[in-house]
């Protein structure tokens, strides 16, 4: 038998399939055809911004672009502090999170000061260390643990700030709102030195000449920085996974990272191998809840 339905009844289908259409919505995420990052504005080499030019520039804005071209949407930074990146994931105010941010269990577990996440990376590997004045630079060499009794800087919100304390006294710690707060009281010398990643460091030693990394003092575990990722998008983290890897592997990294660092890390002959991650790790290390 075959049925035959009226005008009417097909218009009334067909108001039927837009209202649940409407009511369910796209499966698409990010929905608004934008992919809102997470970026950060203060950190000369990863992410920094001036008047001159609207868009953030650095080696993680590139990851960042990277990132939104996977996930087939528009890119669109947004500046987050330290102490908002998970937080801000969280709570929908950015999609994606590139700004020199750790992949760690206590942030895939929700246990490090905000709410868990997932990550895909790591997009670069760091060591810890110090920021010092050139000027003060012979008053720390041959001496491998000179910030022991020395006022350091570190800022909320990071790895650093919880793992310098473990090698110096609580007092002689001062904090900071932001790499760009640090930065100014390590120029009035309220502070001796600037504690954070290394890479992120000579980001700021390449604009600012008057000061240098320290290469002889290595402090805290290494760090891998991933692309951060609301929990539920398991999906969208492995398309960018997958980028990620190819990003690496196509010779785009080796050319982002070094425009990025024009001078510090570039000046080591195994800089590749120090910095940039192999394939095999950022499977291991991607979309998952520990790792």
């Amino acid at each position: 038998m075959k049925w035959k339905m009226s005008g009417a009844s097909l218009a009334c289908c067909a108001t039927v399939a837009l209202a649940l259409t409407s009511a369910c919505g796209s499966d698409k995420w990010p929905a608004q055809g934008k992919v809102r990052v997470g970026v950060k504005t203060d950190q000369p080499g990863t992410g920094f911004s001036v008047e001159s030019y609207k868009t953030p520039k650095g080696f993680d804005i590139k990851v960042a672009q990277m990132s939104a071209k996977a996930l087939e949407g528009q890119f669109e930074s947004k500046p987050v502090p330290s102490s908002s990146r998970q937080s801000a994931l969280q709570n929908g105010d950015v999609d994606l999170v590139v700004a020199t941010f750790s992949i760690n269990n206590k942030r895939l577990s929700g246990k490090m000061g905000g709410p868990a996440v997932d990550f895909a990376g790591p997009y670069a590997l760091t060591d810890q260390g110090f920021l010092v004045r050139k000027k003060d630079q012979d008053f720390i060499d041959g001496n491998k643990e000179w910030y022991q009794d020395r006022k350091i800087c570190a800022w909320e919100g990071t790895v650093s700030v919880e793992e310098i304390g473990e090698s110096i006294k609580p007092s002689n710690i001062t904090p900071g709102d932001s790499a760009e707060d640090c930065i100014r009281k390590l120029k009035s010398e309220d502070v001796f030195a600037i504690f954070s990643d290394k890479l992120l460091l000579h980001g700021i030693a390449d604009m600012h000449k008057e000061y240098a990394v320290d290469d002889q003092a290595t402090v805290g575990t290494r760090q891998y920085w991933g692309i951060g990722i609301p929990k539920g998008h398991r999906k969208e983290c492995n398309k960018i996974k997958d980028s990620l890897k190819e990003y690496v592997q196509s010779g785009n990294w080796d050319r982002d990272f070094a425009a990025s660092f024009p001078e510090g890390p570039n000046r080591n002959a195994y800089w590749k191998s120090e910095f940039a991650p192999e394939p095999g790790m950022i499977e291991s290390f991607s979309c998952r809840d520990k790792i």
